[in-house]
């Protein structure tokens, strides 16, 4: 993100532009999780992964609203009268423009709203090739079957969640993603541990996504 998705226009009131495009990402949002509940699509696991996708990316826009939100700075100086240009940072507790990670350059010495933003909306690229991997990936002489392949896409988008969910709450105390407390480590191992332990019980037999295929056919040349 930009300084000018902070920048504001005066008209006798100030207006912020990237709460609004925000807001209505988010209604855009839910209006294609509820069509997507509506219609039917084939194999279940993508169904799935095409309506939780969205959810995940809803909470990283409501992330995007934190961004713009007055900083204690901007607040103090609008309480003088003072003109602000700029609305909103993404960095938490350093003003935004220190030092950063390597090609993302999140902050390496305050929070940073980007980190749980980046993560929530690249949960739907993710939960798609999740998808694709179930379909193609084999155990033994068969694929992992249909219930097993949805119930992977439900962990890694519950995962997703919670995690931005946890990335959110570390960079609102001012604390680098390079650089967690005890808290915030022992969120993400818990959260990792209830990913692992359903993910690592045995699958449940299933025929492989192409025979099921091929069974479909023949019943389908009848209607």
């Amino acid at each position: 993100m930009t300084r000018s998705e902070f920048s504001t226009v005066t008209t006798g009131t100030r207006i912020v532009v990237m709460p609004a495009a925000s807001l209505v990402l988010i209604l855009m949002g839910a209006v294609t999780v509820v069509l997507l509940l509506r219609e039917r699509v084939e194999p279940p696991a993508l169904a799935w992964a095409l309506r939780l996708g969205p959810v995940v990316t809803i909470a990283s826009m409501v992330v995007a609203y934190l961004m713009v939100q007055s900083t204690p700075a901007q607040a103090a100086a609008a309480d003088l009268g003072h003109r602000m240009p700029i609305i909103g940072a993404h960095s938490v507790g350093p003003p935004d423009g220190g030092p950063g990670m390597p090609v993302t350059n999140f902050s390496t010495t305050g929070g940073d709203w980007r980190v749980p933003h980046f993560v929530g909306v690249h949960s739907l690229q993710a939960l798609g090739l999740l998808c694709l991997l179930c379909l193609l990936l084999t155990l033994g002489p068969r694929m992992l079957g249909t219930r097993h392949r949805t119930a992977l896409v439900w962990i890694a988008a519950t995962a997703a969640l919670a995690l931005t969910g946890i990335l959110t709450w570390q960079a609102h105390r001012g604390q680098p993603l390079t650089s967690p407390d005890t808290a915030t480590v022992t969120a993400l191992t818990a959260l990792a541990i209830a990913v692992v332990a359903p993910t690592s019980a045995s699958p449940p037999a299933g025929p492989p996504f192409s025979a099921s295929l091929s069974t479909a056919a023949p019943a389908a040349s009848h209607i």
